[in-house]
């Protein structure tokens, strides 16, 4: 995978969207999602479910845990 910024463009969210439904999709990933803060603006995309065991669609509520265990909902 590779993202790339150049100084003429930033992503908006459709095409980070794009990016992260196309990329998950690719790598046969369940879910993902990415948030971006540039430019003081965030951005964020989320794709799929949080798990196949418990599978809630992810989404800005999703929280992701930093010890690496399932995500979960607030």
């Amino acid at each position: 995978m590779s993202a790339h910024r150049t100084e003429q463009s930033q992503a908006e969210p459709a095409e980070l969207a794009d990016f992260v439904t196309r990329t998950a999709t690719e790598h046969n990933i369940p879910g993902a999602s990415v948030g971006v803060w540039a430019d003081g603006r965030e951005t964020f995309a989320g794709h799929g479910v949080t798990s196949i065991e418990n599978p809630l669609p992810v989404d800005e509520d999703t929280l992701r845990r930093e010890d690496g265990g399932p995500p979960v909902h607030r």
